[in-house]
């Protein structure tokens, strides 16, 4: 077989190798590769497995745009290149929709396109910022999510105005009618019902964001020329709404205010082991979600105290957090402690020396600059602040985070 090169070789060697898998009545096809069995071993062979399947992702997804440029779809008779996608391999009509319409959006997103090309940013990653990234944004939201988990780049996504609002959406129009449908049911319930704590809305928004007429203000991140968007008022548990919509519902119901320095909300004044109502609410509105890096639980959260009350820690919105059940008796017995970055210049400059991933040398260039850039990281750290606002040392004194 000297015409065939070898990649063809390697191909046939492998299709008759599950052939006669087949015929001598094997389970499963035998790889190549002998499967790990150690704990650390199968980490890293499935972060490896991740990153190839990612970078095989983006191929898939080329391919079927250059197919459909070229219209490869009519031979088969086919409608359209969906329509073959669904019958020929395996993808349904929904997904392959979204296929399509993500790399034709990457084809003007070029640095999210390399980092998903290198298996770096995910399918689920790359989708979302896919939905709301232009030339000015990309750069920042590639930067957020090398790092990030996938909730939150969705966090990222949703929160912040990246361009304008048109013409309402699919989410505005749900989250009026979840507003609509909770308004008629308590204006029938009896008043003890209807006045009950548990049973509140609560929709969260800047205060600029009430009274400025121009709706694309943004902050500038101290010490840098970079800008960031304005944050988008939003239902909790729900999804982001309009301006206006924050805006009229702000004119006839309760108002509290967590008044806030660099996006932190500050101490309400009272001291007690016990925490406040207001206190709790405004601890836990910070960041919406269990603190523990990776974990989404957003409901029936705990406020921890970063330093005991029992040492001296004060019931204070600085001295709390907000984890989830289980991860509060990780930190209380299983030798974990969560503590405070910011503020603390030494731990911040770690933060981003650790970001910088430097005994990596399979990073390329792309990745590499955006991870040396220090202006792009502090911006990064401005819009998703409670994700390097603390973190969580295990038993032998090592962030959990640390490549």
């Amino acid at each position: 077989m000297p015409s065939v090169d070898q990649q063809e070789r390697e191909h046939f060697g492998q299709k008759v190798r599950l052939a006669i898998e087949r015929i001598e009545g094997a389970s499963e096809p035998v790889k190549d590769k002998a499967m790990p069995l150690d704990e650390h071993s199968i980490r890293q062979r499935l972060k490896t497995l991740s990153q190839d399947i990612t970078s095989h992702h983006a191929d898939l997804l080329e391919l079927l745009v250059r197919f459909d440029d070229l219209q490869g779809w009519k031979t088969s008779g086919a409608r359209h290149c969906v329509d073959w996608m669904n019958l020929e391999i395996g993808v349904g009509t929904q997904l392959g929709r979204e296929y399509l319409r993500v790399e034709r959006k990457l084809r003007t997103l070029p640095t999210l396109r390399a980092l998903f090309r290198a298996g770096e940013l995910s399918w689920s990653k790359v989708r979302l910022i896919s939905r709301v990234a232009d030339a000015d944004t990309e750069r920042t939201l590639c930067h957020a999510a090398l790092d990030a988990s996938v909730s939150g780049v969705k966090r990222l996504c949703a929160g912040y105005r990246w361009k304008e609002d048109i013409n309402g959406s699919m989410s505005q129009r749900r989250a009026d009618a979840a507003v609509l449908m909770a308004e008629t049911s308590l204006q029938s319930a009896g008043r003890d019902i209807a006045i009950a704590d548990r049973y509140q809305v609560i929709v969260s928004v800047d205060a600029s964001e009430l009274s400025a007429a121009d709706t694309t203000v943004t902050a500038v991140v101290a010490g840098s020329d970079i800008s960031t968007p304005s944050k988008r008022a939003s239902v909790k548990g729900a999804s982001p709404i309009a301006r206006e919509t924050a805006r009229r519902l702000a004119c006839d119901c309760s108002l509290p205010i967590n008044t806030t320095a660099n996006g932190e909300p500050v101490d309400i004044g009272r001291k007690s082991r016990i925490w406040p109502s207001a206190m709790a609410r405004a601890i836990r509105e910070r960041a919406q979600h269990c603190v523990w890096p990776g974990c989404t639980q957003s409901n029936h959260l705990h406020i921890h105290h970063l330093r005991h009350w029992a040492d001296g820690g004060a019931a204070s919105v600085l001295n709390g957090v907000s984890v989830c059940s289980a991860h509060h008796t990780l930190v209380h017995e299983g030798g974990y402690t969560i503590q405070r970055v910011e503020g603390n210049s030494q731990r911040l400059h770690e933060q981003f020396e650790q970001q910088q991933h430097t005994a990596d040398i399979s990073q390329f260039d792309v990745e590499k600059d955006l991870r040396n850039d220090k202006e792009s990281f502090n911006a990064v750290r401005t819009l998703s602040p409670e994700c390097y606002r603390f973190r969580v040392i295990d038993a032998q004194g090592q962030d959990i985070k640390a490549p």
